[in-house]
């Protein structure tokens, strides 16, 4: 299958083209050139802030769209609309006008605007942010083009991501528990200026390609859905962080101390995020953060 991308040049983008690589043709979308992919179809740079039309030299049988502003970047309310919403009007342009029927986005569970409680398929949208609301925008946009266009959808809802990236220079060391793992490397310290009490729910990396490898493989069957990509299960952030200081300890035969900087919240409610799509997809392990973590320590290795 011909895939064209946008994100590679991200965190999660880059993961999941070189995942993708192993056994689909890839071609990319990106605001930058891109070195350390080998064999791609094809590299078109695109400036969704000023963009000019795409030609593309090969014809693709889907288009993912990874690309977005995150977190940090949607705290500039244009910056979220420019990299969320507006560049996804554009990718739903490029599919129509090269007859790219199947679109795969990702977008995040921050839509519900719920930090506790159980978030369910039926759980109304609550945007309290320009990072959520413009990834709702964007959704709009990929349930319209089925609309206009009948250009077939997935949407992914993501929870909290976690995992290596494939490099370490790919600037996402603000996430938990990657974070966790660079002060560590760092510092042999792990700061919380919280108290570390909040829960959250966690999906690695690597149950999110099996998701990812699953709804590829069965499109048409699960076509015009949304999907919450999450666990369905919850864990604290001072869990994650006694992880890390565990591993850390082990691979590094060194002691890692916990500060913990506020006693607020004193306590929080579980977040239970419905993923009765998943469950019987995603790989489950006792080990899963552990394995994450030790394979984030690997990556700070080689800087």
């Amino acid at each position: 299958m011909n895939i064209l991308i946008t994100g590679g040049s991200g965190y999660l983008g880059g993961i999941l083209v070189k995942y993708l690589q192993q056994n689909h043709n890839i071609g990319l979308l990106t605001r930058r050139p891109i070195s350390y992919f080998d064999n791609i179809l094809e590299e078109i740079i695109i400036d969704f802030n000023n963009p000019t039309p795409v030609r593309l030299s090969h014809q693709y049988d889907l288009f993912i769209h990874i690309a977005g502003a995150n977190e940090i970047d949607s705290q500039d309310y244009q910056t979220a609309l420019n990299g969320s919403a507006l560049s996804t009007r554009i990718c739903i342009d490029i599919c129509n006008k090269n007859n790219i029927q199947k679109f795969i986005y990702f977008s995040t569970f921050h839509v519900y605007g719920k930090s506790s409680g159980e978030i369910l398929p039926s759980t109304p949208i609550n945007c309290l942010n320009d990072y959520a609301i413009t990834h709702f925008f964007a959704e709009e946009y990929v349930k319209m083009a089925k609309k206009q266009f009948d250009i077939d959808y997935i949407i992914f809802r993501l929870s909290n991501i976690y995992g290596a990236p494939i490099h370490a220079f790919i600037d996402r060391w603000e996430i938990v528990p990657n974070c966790f793992c660079k002060e560590a490397f760092e510092t042999k310290q792990i700061t919380l200026r919280s108290s570390g009490k909040q829960h959250r729910d966690f999906l690695s990396i690597n149950q999110l390609l099996f998701t990812l490898k699953h709804y590829i493989q069965s499109f048409s069957n699960n076509a015009n859905k949304i999907i919450n990509c999450a666990s369905g299960t919850s864990r604290t952030i001072f869990d994650i962080a006694t992880i890390t200081k565990q591993v850390y300890e082990t691979r590094y035969n060194t002691k890692c101390t916990i500060n913990v900087l506020s006693q607020h919240p004193t306590e929080s409610a579980h977040l239970i995020i419905d993923n009765n799509d998943i469950q019987l997809i995603i790989p489950t392990s006792n080990n899963e953060f552990q394995t994450a973590i030790n394979e984030i320590f690997c990556v700070l290795d080689s800087k």
